[in-house]
């Protein structure tokens, strides 16, 4: 995916990122701890979101697409983020994870279970998100990158069939100013805190 594609959100700093896709990172960052796997770190400034919490050591951010990965090491570096082209589905994850992000993945492969199962395996906590096709949905505009969206029901039944307890609940109702909402209610995003039983 080309990083003029339309699908990533590309900015040299924080600032020029949307505040959903900031506020996402800002949650997790304070749900996480530990070493931590950013999946589809795309540009990096998820990856440097996290690194910014004390209570997190390191954060390795992985990618499949190389051009991604050299604009994260250019504009998003800090001494606690380690960016590397990685497919999850081939190559072996860092040892010792404490927890992972998949904010903005699940809607773009056909095959998302794997990609859960494989992270449950070595990061008990996780935090990821969905558009929800309840407000957003799939059929209703030009999604090109994107293979469905999700309701609380199907997404909660994908994630709770890896990892078994939902801790919490959140979703955003808007892209601007993009604030987050605990709870299990209708928004553009849903995300869900959960640890593996």
């Amino acid at each position: 995916m080309s990083l003029l594609s339309g699908e990533r959100q590309v900015a040299p700093d924080i600032a020029g990122i949307s505040p959903d896709h900031v506020n996402r990172y800002r949650l997790a960052s304070m749900l996480l701890r530990g070493t931590i796997l950013d999946v589809a770190c795309g540009v990096g400034y998820g990856a440097w979101t996290l690194s910014q919490s004390r209570e997190i050591s390191q954060v390795y951010a992985v990618d499949i697409d190389k051009e991604a990965i050299e604009y994260a090491r250019q504009n998003y570096h800090d001494p606690k983020i380690e960016f590397s082209v990685k497919n999850l589905d081939t190559d072996p994850l860092p040892a010792s994870l404490d927890g992972a992000t998949a904010l903005e993945i699940i809607e773009h492969i056909p095959r998302p279970e794997i990609l859960l199962q494989h992270l449950c395996q070595h990061c008990p906590t996780l935090i990821t998100s969905v558009p929800n096709e309840n407000v957003i949905p799939f059929g209703s505009g030009n999604f090109p990158f994107h293979l469905r969206h999700y309701t609380w029901d199907e997404f909660e039944e994908l994630v709770t069939t890896h990892y078994g307890n939902v801790k919490e609940y959140y979703f955003q109702k808007d892209k601007r100013p993009g604030e987050l909402y605990k709870g299990k209610e209708e928004g553009r995003t849903l995300i869900i805190h959960a640890e593996a039983s």
